[in-house]
């Protein structure tokens, strides 16, 4: 995993081997890069629910400043999760560790990330060392450990 895209393929693909719903939001392109933005990356299903995600990359661990995710797509991940009943909104963040060691974290309490974000409180590299992950392995991640 080299970048945000390659993440979204991953968890798209992770996705849809465990039979669930993935599609990834295509980049703007031409005039429509100009003048619209996309709410976030991703829309699927998990576990019969709608779900959304924005996804997120690192080059390396360290601190993730959850000032990455821009107002709007914070504002859409909350509006969706509090809007629809039973969505779930999420922001995945892929991280390229050292070769060999790509990690996915998924955070999924869109009311906490806010509540971070408002205080400027982001995750630490030392939390994200402690914090549950997943290990990409063959351009997947293990969905199944979570159902």
């Amino acid at each position: 995993m080299r970048n945000e895209s390659e993440l979204c393929t991953v968890f798209k693909n992770s996705l849809i081997v465990v039979k669930e719903l993935g599609y990834k939001i295509p980049d703007p392109s031409g005039d429509y890069a100009k003048t619209i933005k996309r709410p976030f990356d991703l829309i699927g299903s998990w576990e019969g629910k709608l779900l959304v995600v924005e996804c997120k990359y690192m080059s390396t661990l360290g601190s993730f400043s959850l000032q990455r995710v821009e107002d709007h797509q914070m504002e859409a991940l909350l509006q969706w999760s509090r809007g629809i009943p039973n969505t779930q909104a999420w922001i995945v963040l892929g991280v390229n560790v050292k070769r060999g060691d790509n990690r996915v974290y998924v955070f999924k309490d869109m009311e906490e990330i806010q509540r971070r974000r408002d205080l400027k409180e982001n995750f630490l590299k030392k939390d994200l060392e402690k914090m549950s992950h997943f290990e990409i392995h063959k351009g997947l991640i293990d969905l199944n450990l979570t159902k």
